[in-house]
């Protein structure tokens, strides 16, 4: 019901709880005392109801989280009640509109206040796409939605109300640090990188880089990728009204806990719940993701990223789509350079740290050199991956690691020696030769290890008792041919998601884009062969396939790209340990004669 008059009483506490946190002089527990019982309150990486938290402990933990934020760099925002213009009540809440100055950038904003009988439960800055009308629910909704972003682990957003969560999601950040929360974040803060305000910081993709949802629901199929989900955004989910939103979601469970605990007292990570037909919880088959459609947004920081995903570096941030993706794996809808703002979004909600490059790149062994070296260096291996460049992808890959041993055998290259050895190698004639046929023993490995990880269809054959390894040694050689500028595409992309760059460093960064191109050839050829005998089945291309000319061997070529980025990007720490477990076989794709196996092989 829209209320004709504003609610003298319910303006003052609005005044009060504003005035208490963000006046000059601040008072705790007076601002504490504002919230009704079921408020939600962020503490840390945890979000607590009002009335469990201990009030003594909660005042010393937000004074020194508030002090350390006003004493640096990044600053809170501050508020001011400027009036309340609109509300409206519900059965058991109300919702508020009120206008606020935020004082040190002096911009105005709108913001949405929801109450209930006892207190405050919280608020919100409205964004500029919001309506004319408020629905009291949808407010209460959007002001617990607001935590689900929370980042796990402490660090800036540890004492943040919704409020200015909000704002900074919207207003690019005197919060937002892009990179200094979690492991790494002394090193990027002491390195200068991602200063405040940072949601202006430049981003860079490929050119080639497309993606439009194609709405096919298989990054909701979460039997087939699970989603964990932290403490903050279980708690913030569970205090959404579904019984206003979306009832039928109270008929099942929302959240999975690890089998080894108690679900009713468990405060760790635990993952979206699947619904008996494989797909997330939430997932429904007309309305799509039920958060989102109740929501109007995704807060849920994976869901929402998804499929992009992010690197910082340097001078700006590196942006990517996983190509477990169908429409971002086929290049099929807008460039990304025609989602900056949709993008930046999702950036703030990535801020927590998964990729990240300091100001030198390890080269190899102990030789480093500055960053600005290793981006001439990147740049002169993506032209030589161009998709449609002149010249086999093989004897393109021959003449990049050319370059790539020339540059390795100088004492620390800066950009004029790296460009001079680039031109030099160019200015070479592209070397053409046959493809051997034998695959080098760690491709082979790789490849067996793919079928026990993601397993294909079954076929209408049984594997023989010798098993998979026994077939795959018989597999006669490949008369099939996989289109090199998808595959040459996929090899930009691993080169540049840089996911091993700051660990492991350039050598191995390449020596990992050769090895993709051996094994997902090997792979997609022994999938065809397999098929071709019965043993199993493979899906058909996904629904960004339409963007590409038919092509019999895309089945196989899609799924042998889906699986290794799933291994690379998603279980890359297990990939490099793996490696490293086996120090014979990591030091040998070091050497340069491992080069020529997985280019010519």
């Amino acid at each position: 019901m829209v209320l004709t008059e504003i609610p003298a009483p319910a303006a003052e506490l609005i005044g009060e709880f504003l005035a208490t946190m963000y006046g000059p002089a601040p008072d705790v527990v007076a601002h504490l005392a504002c919230y009704s019982p079921r408020a939600l309150i962020l503490v840390g990486s945890r979000v607590e109801l009002r009335e469990d938290l201990d009030d003594e402990a909660y005042v010393q933990v937000i004074a020194a989280l508030r002090a350390d934020l006003a004493a640096g760099s990044r600053p809170a925002p501050i508020f001011e009640l400027a009036a309340v213009v609109a509300a409206v009540a519900g059965d058991d809440v109300a919702a508020l509109r009120a206008c606020l100055r935020e004082t040190k950038s002096g911009r105005d904003v709108s913001a949405v206040f929801v109450l209930d009988d006892s207190g405050v439960l919280g608020g919100y800055v409205e964004g500029p796409d919001a309506g004319p009308d408020l629905d009291p629910y949808l407010a209460q909704a959007l002001v617990a939605a607001e935590f689900a972003q929370v980042p796990s682990g402490t660090g800036s957003d540890a004492c943040l109300t919704g409020l200015e969560l909000s704002y900074d999601r919207l207003h690019g950040g005197t919060l937002s640090t892009l990179g200094q929360h979690g492991p790494g974040r002394e090193l990027a803060a002491a390195a200068g990188l991602f200063p405040p305000g940072a949601l202006d910081i430049p981003l860079r993709y490929l050119p080639e880089a497309r993606f439009s949802c194609a709405m096919c629901a298989e990054s909701c199929r979460a039997a087939k990728w699970r989603n964990a989900v932290g403490d903050a955004a279980r708690q913030a989910l569970e205090a959404i009204p579904w019984h206003r939103l979306a009832p039928e979601l109270l008929a099942r469970p929302m959240f999975e806990a690890p089998d080894d605990v108690d679900p009713d007292t468990w405060r760790g990570d635990v993952e979206l719940a699947i619904k008996p037909d494989g797909f997330c919880t939430f997932h429904d088959a007309d309305r799509g993701c039920l958060i989102h459609a109740a929501l109007g947004r995704q807060p849920l920081a994976s869901c929402h990223q998804f499929p992009f995903a992010f690197t910082r570096t340097p001078d700006g941030v590196d942006v990517w789509t996983t190509f477990h993706c169908h429409a971002a794996l086929f290049g099929s809808g807008l460039p990304l350079a025609a989602r900056e703002a949709d993008i930046r979004s999702r950036l703030w909600a990535g801020r927590t740290p998964q990729r990240w490059i300091g100001p030198e790149v390890l080269l190899a062994d102990r030789t480093r050199v500055p960053w600005e070296a290793y981006r001439e260096l990147e740049g002169a291996l993506l032209d030589w991956l161009e998709p449609g460049a002149p010249g086999s992808l093989s004897s393109r890959l021959h003449a990049a690691e050319g370059f790539v041993q020339a540059v390795l055998a100088q004492d620390r290259p800066g950009p004029p020696e790296i460009r001079d050895l680039a031109a030099d190698r160019r200015g070479r004639p592209l070397l053409e030769r046959p493809r051997g046929g034998v695959s080098d023993p760690l491709v082979q490995g790789l490849v067996a290890g793919m079928y026990k990880r993601y397993p294909p269809l079954a076929g209408t054959l049984a594997f023989p008792h010798d098993g998979l390894a026994f077939l795959l040694g018989g597999m006669p050689a490949s008369d099939l041919a996989l289109p090199e500028d998808l595959l040459a595409r996929y090899l930009r992309h691993v080169l540049f998601h840089k996911h091993f760059l700051q660990t492991e460093g350039a050598l191995f960064t390449w020596r990992i884009v050769l090895l993709s191109r051996a094994v997902v050839e090997r792979y997609a050829w022994s999938l065809a062969w397999l098929e071709r005998e019965g043993y199993l089945a493979v899906e058909p291309p996904g629904p960004g396939a339409r963007a590409l000319a038919p092509d019999p061997a895309l089945p196989y070529l899609q799924k042998a790209i889906q699986d290794l980025d799933r291994l690379v990007i998603h279980a890359g720490t297990y990939f490099a340990r793996f490696l490293q477990n086996y120090p014979e076989q990591y030091a040998r794709l070091l050497r340069p004669e491992a080069a020529p196996a997985l280019i010519w092989g």
